[in-house]
């Protein structure tokens, strides 16, 4: 079952499915990793990564269903991964809500 995002939640006419979902799902978490940040293990998740699913799994779900010949389908995931640039461009400890003060505050005391 997909974690960041749901069939639900793709408000495009766009035929994604679970696997597209999935395939997010991998994504954000590598993704995540990367940029060394954690990956959530529960609910709710910030909204970034659910933005994030959604923009992955569209643009997943033009390529598969375009299969080099539906020039629509294509500009549409182009526009997708230009989102997906955005957004993984922003992710960082404070979209993640996380709090570095407090773990500056903490290496602080612990070197007095």
């Amino acid at each position: 079952m997909p974690r960041y995002a749901q069939l639900t939640d793709i408000k495009e006419r766009i035929a994604v499915i679970e696997e597209d979902l999935l395939y997010a799902d991998s994504f954000i978490d590598n993704l995540l990793k990367a940029k060394n940040l954690p990956v959530p293990a529960d609910p709710p998740f910030p909204d970034i990564l659910k933005q994030l699913a959604i923009f992955t799994a569209l643009y997943r779900a033009c390529i598969r269903l375009a299969q080099a010949e539906d020039t629509t389908l294509i500009e549409k995931a182009k526009f997708y991964k230009q989102e997906i640039d955005n957004l993984s461009e922003m992710l960082s400890p404070s979209t993640l809500g996380i709090q570095l003060s407090t773990s500056i505050t903490s290496a602080r005391m612990e070197r007095s």
